[in-house]
C-alpha cells in the first residue's frame, strides 16, 4: 500500500515502535516516582521530604497547615504539613 508514492506499512511500524518506547519510558518514570513516595511517612520533617522528593511544584497555606503539591496538577501527590511535620499525604496511583 502506498500513499503519494510512500509505502505506508514501514511508516506504521516506525510509529508503533516510537509509541511503545514512549509508554515504556512513562512506566519507568512512574515506578521511579512511586519508589520515592514509598519512603514518605507521617511525622517526617520538611527537610527530610525535600531530601527524598526534591522541591515541591507548588505550595499553599490552608489555615495553619501548609500543603505541598508535587507534579503539575497534583499528578504525583500532595503532602500536608503542620508545624513543619507531615500530618497527611496522598500520592496519585
Amino acid at each position: 500500500m502506498e500513499l503519494l508514492g510512500i509505502p505506508i506499512v514501514p511508516i506504521i511500524i516506525i510509529i508503533w515502535i516510537l509509541l511503545s518506547n514512549y509508554t515504556e519510558e512513562q512506566k519507568k518514570e512512574k515506578e521511579k516516582i512511586s519508589k520515592k513516595w514509598d519512603n514518605i511517612t507521617t511525622g517526617m520533617s520538611e527537610t527530610e521530604v525535600i531530601g527524598k522528593l526534591g522541591q515541591p511544584h507548588r505550595i499553599w497555606r490552608a489555615g495553619a497547615a501548609e500543603i505541598w503539591v508535587y507534579g503539575s496538577s497534583d499528578s504525583n501527590g500532595q503532602i500536608r504539613f503542620l508545624d513543619g511535620k507531615i500530618i497527611a499525604y496522598e500520592r496519585s496511583s
